[in-house]
């Protein structure tokens, strides 16, 4: 599984990364990043996914749904993007674990047919 940053995004997002493989085709994540603050009044970032599309399934927004990445699970993600390290398999396995965490979690919104086909799930 290869997952690597869209430089020219060919929608409207601040975020938008690809995943792929052989087997499959390919799926693309679009991210918004959210500003907030934590209770205890540290500034964050978080990630929130606003449609995702797969080969064979489609588009599917989820403007709606909230679907919104923890802001540690957030940080841990843009830091690997920021430090380069989904040039490494390291790092590529790193940002797969979190992105399946996050899909798990929010199954129920998005098409589980397609998460389960990408082995996303």
């Amino acid at each position: 599984m290869i997952i690597s940053i869209v430089e020219s995004r060919f929608r409207e997002c601040d975020l938008q990364i690809c995943i792929a493989n052989e087997k499959t085709g390919s799926a693309y994540v679009d991210f918004r990043i959210k500003r907030g603050v934590l209770a205890e009044g540290k500034a964050v970032e978080f990630l929130q996914v606003s449609r995702i599309s797969f080969d064979g399934f489609g588009c599917l927004s989820l403007v709606s749904k909230q679907c919104v990445m923890a802001d540690k699970e957030a940080e841990s993600f843009q830091i690997l993007i920021k430090n380069g390290e989904l040039e490494s398999e390291e790092g590529r396995d790193k940002a797969i674990a979190i992105l399946k965490g996050f899909f798990k979690r929010f199954k129920d919104v998005m098409w589980v047919n397609a998460l389960e086909k990408f082995e996303l799930i």
